[in-house]
C-alpha cells in the first residue's frame, strides 16, 4: 500500500527538484503527483511515517492498493478493495496484459481512504481492515511534514460467518472468497470499470 501525494499546478521545476532529492515524482495534467511507497509490509510497522515533501498547501493525499491474487492447486489468496461501506470502487487502471495469473489485476487510487478484504482458500478466513491516511505530528517537524496508514481490524473470521453489523461489506467478502477459489485468476472481481 503507497500513499500518492497530489499537487495542483504543472510545476516542472518543482518535479525536477524532487526528482533530485530521490522521490518518485511525475507530472501529471495540472498537478505533480509524489508516490510515497511502502517497502514493507505496512501491517507489521504500523507507526512507519512517510515523508511528505509537499506540504498541506494545494495538496490531496490518495491511498493507493491493488485487487490481487487468485488460486493455485491447494492453496489462494486474495485481497479485494472496497470504499468505507463496502461499495465497489472504480479501479484507476485495470491490467490487461503480462502474466496475470494470482497476480495484481487492477489498481485503485482512492483520496482518505479504503477498505481491504483478504481471504485465504485453505482457511476461509477473511481479514477485513479498514485503512485512512492522516497526519502524523512529529516534534521540531512542520506540520504535514509526515503521513501514516493508520490500519484498524474491523472484522475476521470465517467468510460464512459474516456478522449482521458487517453485512454492508457482504458482497465484497464473497468477492474476495471467490477470488480466492479462482484457478489461476486472471480477472477482476470487485471493481467498477474505469471511464475513458
Amino acid at each position: 500500500m503507497d500513499i500518492s501525494v497530489i499537487k495542483l499546478g504543472e510545476d516542472r521545476e518543482l518535479d525536477r527538484e524532487l526528482r533530485k532529492q530521490g522521490y518518485t515524482s511525475q507530472l501529471i495534467r495540472g498537478a505533480v503527483r509524489v508516490l510515497l511507497t511502502c517497502d514493507d509490509d505496512i501491517t507489521r510497522n504500523p507507526e512507519k511515517l512517510f515523508e511528505n515533501p509537499l506540504g498541506l498547501t494545494g495538496t490531496t493525499f490518495y491511498l493507493e492498493e491493488s485487487e490481487r491474487g487468485g488460486a493455485m492447486t491447494n492453496t489462494g489468496t486474495a485481497r479485494i478493495v472496497c470504499g468505507q461501506n463496502g461499495e465497489k470502487l472504480t479501479a484507476c487502471q485495470i491490467m490487461h496484459s503480462g502474466n496475470l495469473a494470482n497476480g495484481i489485476h487492477a489498481w485503485f487510487r482512492e483520496p482518505d481512504g479504503l477498505v481491504t478484504i483478504d481471504s485465504g482458500k485453505a482457511d476461509d478466513i477473511v481479514n477485513i481492515q479498514s485503512h485512512l491516511i492522516e497526519i502524523a505530528e512529529v516534534p521540531g517537524q512542520r506540520r504535514g511534514s509526515f503521513l501514516r496508514i493508520k490500519i484498524e481490524e474491523l472484522w475476521r473470521g470465517d467468510h460464512r460467518e459474516l456478522p449482521s453489523s458487517f453485512s454492508k461489506f457482504s458482497e465484497a467478502v464473497k468477492a474476495a472468497a471467490a477470488k480466492g477459489e479462482c484457478f489461476h485468476c486472471r480477472e477482476v472481481h470487485f471493481a467498477l470499470r474505469p471511464q475513458y
